[in-house]
């Protein structure tokens, strides 16, 4: 992977704020400073004033939007405050939202209603990260990025509606079985999914009659199960022509693997294949 070269770094007063335009690279705020606003090809490094007031760096964030217009851009958000002097910068990349087009967000319960402005006004974002903290109680996001008309590839943790029909990769921690049970009949575009399921949720999925659902462009589908629930149902109703990888971790009776065994030769009738399966055992 290429080094990123930092070629202009503002101080925050608090969390981090990373923004580029977009050239094709993913946005690799892991290795920036706090608070960063770089372009991602690379350029001399300039040295950093000391101590800037919120209104120089309001005045040099405007500037580098408008230098970069009308280029999509990436953004980093780690946003764990609500404060006053962090609101103007805020508030200016939201006002960008058109342009975004990668984006990685986190928030926490007192941070995430700020975000609200950008509902109706991501044209352009593909990418999506997004993370919350665990205190978070109910489902704010549930329709902020629903309007989002060229979303591809989306990780969430929660319960939040997207444009499910063109998503080409979609990963979800604590996914619902309703959610599921949208996304499969209209997932057309679908090359991965991935997701983690730790309720009782899925006890109800077997009640589930409608299906089978064909994906026929989904490769690769991981699950991970926690708490022992029975997710044959699920396996029994896919059918997956293309699928390439397949990764199952459950506490689950071994007798999955006869589910799987059926899926397979529904998916690839004509395709002789070999399975070896693993399990792993508590101690």
């Amino acid at each position: 992977m290429s080094k990123l070269t930092i070629v202009e770094t503002l101080i925050f007063p608090h969390g981090t704020l990373a923004v580029s335009p977009v050239i094709g690279e993913p946005l690799l705020s892991q290795q920036l400073p706090s608070g960063c606003v770089f372009p991602q090809s690379p350029s001399t490094v300039h040295s950093q004033k000391p101590g800037p007031t919120v209104q120089n760096i309001l005045a040099q964030f405007s500037a580098l939007i408008e230098r970069s217009s009308p280029r999509g851009i990436s953004i980093h958000i780690n946003k764990k405050d609500t404060l006053e002097h962090d609101e103007p910068l805020l508030e200016l990349l939201l006002q960008s939202s058109k342009r975004w087009e990668q984006v990685k967000m986190w928030v926490t319960d007192a941070t995430y209603r700020q975000f609200s402005p950008i509902k109706g006004r991501l044209p352009r974002l593909r990418s999506l990260e997004f993370s919350f903290n665990r205190g978070l109680q109910n489902v704010p996001f549930v329709d902020l990025f629903e309007n989002a008309p060229r979303s591809e590839v989306v990780s969430s943790p929660f319960l939040v509606n997207f444009p499910l029909a063109q998503l080409a990769y979609f990963e979800q921690d604590l996914l619902h079985p309703i959610l599921l049970q949208s996304l499969l009949p209209v997932a057309r575009c679908l090359q991965a999914l991935v997701f983690t399921s730790r309720s009782a949720a899925f006890d109800t999925f077997p009640e589930l009659n409608a299906g089978p659902f064909t994906i026929n462009t989904l490769e690769c589908l991981i699950i991970n199960f926690f708490g022992g629930q029975d997710y044959s149902r699920l396996v029994d109703i896919l059918i997956l022509p293309v699928l390439t990888e397949l990764v199952i971790r459950s506490f689950a009776e071994q007798s999955i693997i006869s589910h799987v065994t059926d899926m397979f030769r529904r998916s690839r009738p004509n395709w002789f294949f070999t399975m070896k399966p693993y399990f792993a055992t508590r101690r």
